[in-house]
């Protein structure tokens, strides 16, 4: 499943299992908060104590997730109780985050209302696991991580979670000697609007689709007119996607890297898929990293024929951070230096989604201060339109 972590490589690795969605992150009056980081939390304590049974370092921990597994990465070492248990950490694709306890209820509150039962997890316990798991799924059935919806998450809470991950890493001193890797993909949305043939359906949305992501990332038209003059070829759904990716990804993983005391190193993996449309979107860039391209599951999203020169640079590199915290390039500092993983020569581009970027740094302050009073109603208001035209409907 993972051969290229391997003895060989002077690394032991653990996977782990935990609670996902409502029996993970549901906000309960009678349950604590973050059960699914609990549970993680647990796990790590674990692997710290008996890892030096299997061959591993209990002072040379490596912590890595993707995606959503990224954002526990970042709350687990920001949260007081993980101190002291992880050297180092990979964060792919995710940011850290909190989400809002007052969505997580909501999404809670119409599960029960489906379930016709009390918002109590004891309540929930109750429930028949499969009427639960469908129900959990029909709530959230519209949701997109292009223009959001119903969603769980982890949520700021009285002890492992008491502020902000990603405050708590660039404001509060949170993990200060702890060394980093992260990093995104060129084109992440594409894996929720290629498969389906949703980048044409918001191409001809347009407008419509544009201000659903103004409104999801909280800025005025400027910053897609910006956008625009930067991607003059490009189309709506592209510009779309791109927003909310450096809304969602790209610019707190940069405040991260700036704010933090410890070493930083940042990546984009670039390469596109042999899958017609796929481009480097979201998740692709695992089965390098793995050195596992052969595998069925890689194979899905990359193609036949997937470079393993590519494989062998990636795999390389993370090897190298887990083993010794240095990657192979120049560490993060004013001069954003980010390594570029593709079939070329290996380069590191310096600044290579800083115009982008800057676009919202700009207007970040104006938004903060004075925020469009229509937001909230605009976005209910796009969202039923793009549903009405099937723009967020799964096949």
């Amino acid at each position: 499943m993972v051969k290229g972590w391997c003895a060989d490589d002077g690394v032991v690795f653990v996977s782990l299992n935990h609670r996902l969605g409502v029996e993970g992150y549901g906000l309960f009056p009678d349950a604590p908060a973050n059960l699914g980081l609990r549970d993680q939390l647990a796990a790590l304590r674990w692997v710290h104590e008996a890892i030096a049974a299997f061959g591993g370092d209990p002072h040379r921990i490596t912590l890595a997730g993707q995606s959503a597994g990224a954002i526990s990465t970042g709350a687990l070492i920001a949260a007081p109780q993980a101190q002291g248990l992880v050297r180092r950490a990979i964060l792919q694709s995710g940011a850290p985050e909190a989400s809002d306890r007052d969505k997580v209820r909501r999404v809670v509150r119409r599960m029960a209302n489906r379930l016709k039962v009390p918002a109590t997890a004891e309540a929930f316990t109750a429930v028949d696991r499969d009427l639960l798991l469908r129900t959990q799924a029909e709530v959230g059935r519209l949701s997109s991580p292009v223009l959001g919806g119903p969603a769980f998450g982890i949520v700021t809470d009285d002890d492992l979670v008491p502020r902000d991950p990603l405050e708590a890493l660039t404001e509060g001193g949170a993990a200060p000697g702890l060394d980093l890797l992260t990093g995104w993909t060129g084109d992440e949305y594409r894996l929720w609007l290629v498969p389906g043939g949703l980048v044409d359906r918001v191409d001809r949305l347009g407008p419509v689709a544009l201000a659903g992501a103004m409104a999801r990332c909280h800025c005025g038209s400027e910053v897609p007119r910006g956008y625009r003059a930067l991607r003059p070829d490009a189309g709506t759904a592209e510009i779309v996607g791109q927003l909310v990716t450096d809304h969602l990804l790209r610019l707190p993983l940069h405040r991260l890297a700036d704010g933090r005391e410890g070493p930083s190193y940042v990546y984009e993996f670039a390469w596109p898929s042999h899958r017609p449309g796929m481009g480097a979107c979201h998740a692709l860039e695992l089965g390098f990293v793995f050195d596992s391209g052969d595998e069925p599951d890689a194979r899905k999203l990359a193609g036949e024929g997937a470079p393993q020169a590519l494989s062998d640079a990636m795999h390389g590199a993370w090897v190298r951070f887990v083993t010794d915290g240095n990657p192979g390039w120049q560490r993060w500092d004013a001069n954003h230096p980010v390594r570029i993983f593709d079939d070329a020569p290996p380069a590191v581009a310096y600044g290579p989604r800083d115009r982008e970027l800057a676009l919202r740094t700009a207007t970040t302050a104006d938004a903060t201060e004075d925020p469009p009073p229509t937001a909230p109603s605009e976005l209910r208001s796009v969202i039923s339109r793009l549903r009405r035209n099937g723009a967020l409907r799964r096949r």
